[in-house]
C-alpha cells in the first residue's frame, strides 16, 4: 500500500489495518479528526514508546530474569545498567 497523502488516506490505511493494530492505535480516527497532525503524530509516538518499553521489561523479566521492581524503576527513569541487572537476576 502506498504512503497515505492526507488525513483521508490515514483513516483508510488505519480502517485497513489488522484488529490489533486498531486496538493498540485506538484513540486515532478521533485524534485525525479532531487536532492536527502534530498532535497525531505525538500520540503514535507516544503509544510505540509505549510498546517499545513493554518489549524491554518482557525481555528483561522474563528472559534475563531481572527483578521485576528494579526493572520497571530502571526503565521509569531511563536507566538500564548490566551490571545492576546482573545482579538481580534470580
Amino acid at each position: 500500500m502506498d504512503s497515505p497523502k492526507g488525513y483521508k488516506s490515514v483513516l483508510k490505511y488505519y480502517n485497513s489495518s489488522s484488529q490489533e493494530v486498531r486496538d493498540f492505535y485506538q484513540h486515532l480516527p478521533k485524534l485525525i479528526e479532531s487536532f492536527s497532525f502534530d498532535i497525531v503524530i505525538s500520540y503514535l509516538f507516544s503509544r510505540l514508546e509505549n510498546a517499545k518499553y513493554k518489549i524491554i521489561y518482557g525481555g528483561l523479566v522474563k528472559i534475563h530474569r531481572c527483578e521485576s521492581n528494579l526493572t520497571k524503576l530502571m526503565l521509569k527513569i531511563g536507566r538500564i545498567l548490566v551490571r545492576i541487572f546482573k545482579k538481580s537476576l534470580n
